[in-house]
């Protein structure tokens, strides 16, 4: 929920500066915003959730350092930075 909150607020702050540069706000911008940032942010927390479910919060815990790391590896893998 805070990604999703911080996304939003960097995007306010983005928009500010557009309006003055004349960016059209429409539908499809919008519909973006929320789809990068508010879907992302809920399947993981749901994820999240159910994994600390099946494993319990003693287990779950060791593996919240390890976010970064598999962050890191899918944007190499998929998106080659």
């Amino acid at each position: 929920m805070f990604l999703s909150i911080a996304g939003i607020s960097i995007f306010n702050t983005r928009l500010y500066v557009s309006v003055q540069t004349t960016t059209a706000i429409n539908a499809s911008l919008i519909t973006s915003i929320g789809y990068f940032a508010l879907f992302p942010s809920l399947v993981a927390s749901f994820c999240w959730n159910k994994g600390v479910e099946l494993i319990g919060a003693n287990r779950a815990g060791l593996f919240i350092n390890l976010i970064p790391v598999f962050a890191s590896f899918m944007a190499v893998v998929w998106l080659q930075e």
